[in-house]
């Protein structure tokens, strides 16, 4: 007996609830199919991602850093800050700032030096993983880092092994370090001022380049002159006329000048002449001058004095 599925509202009899039955059925079925084969690919997308940032070696970002060194100042290093808020700061960069003597090997995998003194030793080793300073090891897990063909530390270390204390601040992108020991930088500048302070003491000036002077027993130098005429209507005319020759002479200088006016009676107040000779190198004298002297006194005097002056007292302060 053939059977139809008719669906028609007047028609109620048991066989055609059955196919309806079936037809129902059979929906759901395709639905639950569809949502299990839907989650399964999902989950396995999901596990392959998860599967994937597992097996990642090491996430992290290379940043420019200040760092500040107490009784130094600040200079920029790079650093590599990790997924898991980690800090890891160059070796060699970090060591060659802070004078520390450190030493490459040929491999590249490693560094020997001292620190403080040379007695206390030192030498980190990236196929081993130890790092040894005198008679201690350290053996930390994952503390050590190469990338891109330089050696990193975890910045906690550096406080466990050398006594390197490294407090880094994410906001300002800053490092403050600080030592147990006196680092060798500090000791350099602290040096270096005590010296300049007793330079400052003694009266001795640094300078970048001294050049010396060559003495000569005569040098033309220069001639020097000027023609001023003033002119008035219905008035006087002032003419004056100046002439000053200047030269090395017997290991000095010696400048001679002559002034005119027409209106004025030529006398002995309009020539001038002086030679002076100074040398800071000397211990009994240091400056000579003889000729007419602009001499600095209380009381006025309408001309210069015509005299010597001997004195040790050198031209710096």
């Amino acid at each position: 007996m053939k059977r139809t599925c008719n669906m028609s509202k007047r028609t109620a009899n048991p066989t055609q609830v059955e196919c309806a039955g079936y037809a129902m059925a059979f929906k759901v079925f395709l639905m639950v199919f569809v949502f299990l084969a839907f989650a399964g690919s999902e989950a396995k997308a999901q596990d392959n991602f998860v599967g994937e940032k597992e097996n990642s070696a090491f996430v992290y970002d290379e940043i420019p850093v200040n760092v500040e060194v107490e009784g130094v100042g600040a200079f920029e290093l790079d650093v590599i800050y990790t997924n898991n808020d980690q800090l890891y700061v160059n070796i060699d960069d970090l060591f060659r700032a802070l004078k520390i003597q450190c030493t490459a090997r040929p491999n590249g995998n490693g560094f020997d030096g001292f620190i403080d003194n040379e007695n206390n030793t030192y030498s980190i080793d990236f196929v081993s993983g130890q790092i040894k300073v005198g008679s201690k090891v350290f053996s930390p897990a994952g503390g050590l880092v190469k990338e891109t063909g330089s050696l990193y530390m975890e910045s906690s270390l550096f406080a466990e092994a050398f006594g390197i204390i490294m407090k880094f601040n994410y906001r300002s992108l800053s490092l403050q370090i600080k030592s147990k020991f006196e680092l060798p930088v500090v000791k350099l500048q602290r040096i270096e001022r005590m010296r300049s302070n007793i330079a400052k003491i003694k009266g001795i000036e640094l300078s970048d380049t001294i050049v010396k002077r060559n003495y000569h027993a005569f040098r033309f130098g220069t001639l020097d002159w000027l023609i001023n005429s003033n002119q008035v209507w219905n008035g006087l005319t002032h003419n004056h006329a100046t002439l000053g020759l200047g030269t090395e002479l017997l290991f000095g200088e010696a400048d001679v000048s002559v002034n005119l006016y027409d209106q004025i009676k030529f006398d002995s107040r309009q020539l001038n002449y002086i030679w002076r000779w100074v040398d800071n190198d000397k211990r009994i004298v240091k400056q000579a001058q003889v000729g007419k002297i602009y001499n600095q006194t209380i009381s006025f005097m309408p001309s210069q004095v015509i005299g010597a002056v001997i004195r040790n007292t050198p031209t710096t302060v």
